[in-house]
């Protein structure tokens, strides 16, 4: 969805209704969809709430959860319910309600009426009126998906062959490996890296990514470098002398000499690790950025013969390759969940809320992969 947010004032609080209801719902009961943002605010609050008040607040939001349904005019009954088990009319109404709970000043509905049979749409048409009257700006958006088209226009790298670019990833990975010993210049080596670095990143760049997005990925390795290059030059004493301090200390009457020795080795070393680490980097990076996990996952194992695998080897490889096929789906999720989060006024990610589904969902997955694979080989699908 695009929304202009021009018009928007600061500091307000924003509620988002998308055009597909269940967008909004990640939770196993209507009760647990409506408290749960309230009651994470209550949580991260409970030291200033005392255990009497703090069960009365635990009261009063369950009370407002019974009272939004019926504002949205949903049974109170239905709050033991699953979102799932609603009509479409019911799901939109009830996506009203989750936001409602955080109390916004600025909502902004995308498409209220789509797909909604004439006594629903009557009823959204009662319940925006009823929310404008109470001093909530609606705002209603319709759907315009800028994304569309990006996403179907296939860029140059997309259309190279997945063996093409796992022959590449492969070969430069093994080219840093065995630089340093078939390259004597390590001015030579670096200049290398940093041409590899410099191509790829123009690649990126011709492929419209955002190459600050993408900088900010590289946090860890310039962490990990400078932790590498403390590291030696403490442990390695072999190359030129660069620095040296020396100064006697008096403790408890006992004199002892401090002396650090800087060398230029462990200095040359880290820099290269570096380069050599950033090479690797971004090549995955651009691996990955212009390729789906199905199309990598499908490109690596048409490089196996599965005709001499192990039979036990085989069926393992075969069950994991199917379950990886789902990540996207998972990642997806993992995404819906973060930002259904957010619109809760949860900005950090609740990992405990999302390895609760994602990882029974992951359960699932590899068993009815199990299944899918026992139904190819019936089927003569795959060679024994």
């Amino acid at each position: 969805m695009y929304l202009n947010t021009n018009n928007i004032e600061e500091n307000k609080k924003i509620g988002i209704i998308y055009k597909n209801s269940e967008k909004h719902f990640f939770l196993t009961t209507i009760k647990e969809e409506l408290m749960y943002g309230r009651l994470y605010q209550l949580k991260k609050n409970k030291r200033k709430y005392d255990d009497e008040k703090y069960e009365m607040e635990l009261i009063n939001i369950e009370k407002e959860a019974k009272q939004v349904l019926e504002v949205v005019g949903l049974r109170q009954e239905y709050i033991d319910k699953s979102p799932f088990e609603l009509s479409e009319g019911e799901k939109k109404l009830l996506s009203f309600a989750i936001i409602l709970m955080i109390k916004p000043d600025i909502l902004i509905i995308e498409d209220p009426f789509c797909s909604l049979d004439k006594f629903n749409r009557l009823r959204m048409e009662n319940l925006i009126n009823e929310l404008k009257i109470k001093g909530i700006k609606i705002i209603i958006e319709k759907n315009v998906d800028v994304d569309k088209g990006k996403s179907q226009k296939q860029t140059f790298l997309s259309k190279i062959n997945m063996k093409v670019k796992l022959i590449t990833v492969v070969f430069f990975s093994i080219f840093v490996i065995i630089s340093k010993s078939s390259i004597n210049d390590y001015y030579a080596r670096n200049i290398i890296y940093i041409f590899i670095i410099i191509i790829f990143f123009l690649f990126l760049k011709i492929e419209k990514m955002d190459i600050k997005t993408l900088i900010k990925q590289f946090n860890p390795i310039f962490i990990t470098s400078i932790f590498v290059l403390v590291f030696n030059l403490f442990i390695v004493r072999t190359g030129n002398l660069l620095y040296e301090f020396k100064k006697m200390f008096n403790l408890i009457n006992t004199e002892f000499l401090l002396n650090i020795k800087i060398y230029d080795e462990p200095i040359l070393n880290s820099i290269e690790l570096f380069f050599q680490i950033m090479v690797i980097t971004i090549i995955s990076i651009t691996l990955v950025k212009t390729s789906s996990p199905i199309q990598i996952m499908d490109g690596i194992t048409s490089f196996v013969n599965i005709k001499y695998m192990n039979k036990k080897i085989k069926r393992i490889s075969f069950i994991v390759a199917i379950s990886l096929q789902f990540i996207p789906i998972l990642l997806e999720e993992v995404y819906r969940i973060h930002r259904i989060q957010k619109e809760r006024g949860i900005n950090k990610l609740n990992i405990m809320t999302i390895s609760s589904i994602i990882i029974p969902i992951f359960q699932n997955v590899y068993y009815h992969s199990k299944k899918i694979y026992d139904g190819m080989l019936a089927r003569h699908f795959i060679i024994r």
